[in-house]
């Protein structure tokens, strides 16, 4: 899958920024992140997703967010036109 205009952009961005919250993608211009990240990782990159509380207040949170994070692995190797990454565990 070749990558479009706006995945370009939201992977850059991770690049630069390392994680980046849906609404940060939002303020950029990218109207559905979820999607974005998901064709991203179609596509072979290893991006995590997960809940990043902002407030919290008498034990309760009152916003959070979700943030993506991309992962590099130790190896890549080019597989057709898409990217496939190598996950390697040492012991």
């Amino acid at each position: 899958m070749s990558m479009n205009s706006v995945m370009q952009q939201v992977h850059a961005y991770l690049e630069i920024n390392g994680s980046a919250s849906t609404h940060e993608l939002k303020q950029i211009g990218v109207r559905n992140p979820a999607s974005v990240i998901s064709l991203l990782r179609e596509s072979g990159f290893n991006i995590t997703t997960y809940y990043q509380k902002t407030i919290v207040s008498n034990g309760h949170i009152i916003y959070g967010h979700y943030r993506y994070k991309l992962k590099y692995d130790l190896f890549r190797t080019k597989k057709a036109s898409s990217t496939t990454f190598i996950n390697l565990e040492f012991v």
